[in-house]
């Protein structure tokens, strides 16, 4: 599914940027867009920035950073959620326990793949 969004809501300033001589979406808008497919809230609200600033926090604590630089990751600030209330996308919405168990069922699955099936990781001695 490709995802879908509309940041018209969110100030010129904040949304977009000038790279490579041209006016691009924000790196942070497209940071943003994609956490709202890790944290299962497709719209940023006044009501639910702060549910929506948790859930990234969490996928960052548990994941790493959705971003970084070469000085290293980057997390997100609460100041930085705020400034995009009223971005939308496509995504579909989780409950609480629907994003937590998908969180979880990923973080699992990529720590046992770290670990893999090495027939000598296995054996002791």
């Amino acid at each position: 599914m490709s995802i879908w969004f509309d940041a018209s809501a969110v100030p010129e300033s904040v949304r977009t940027e000038v790279r490579e001589g041209r006016v691009q979406t924000a790196l942070l808008t497209s940071c943003l867009v994609s956490a709202c497919l890790n944290v299962g809230i497709p719209t940023i609200t006044e009501a639910n920035a702060r549910e929506f600033y948790a859930r990234v926090r969490v996928h960052e604590a548990l994941v790493g950073a959705l971003r970084g630089n070469d000085k290293g990751p980057m997390f997100m600030q609460p100041h930085e959620v705020r400034s995009h209330i009223g971005l939308r996308t496509n995504v579909t919405p989780k409950s609480e326990a629907a994003w937590q168990r998908q969180l979880l069922k990923y973080v699992m699955g990529t720590h046992r793949h770290q670990f893999g099936g090495n027939p000598a990781m296995l054996s002791i001695g």
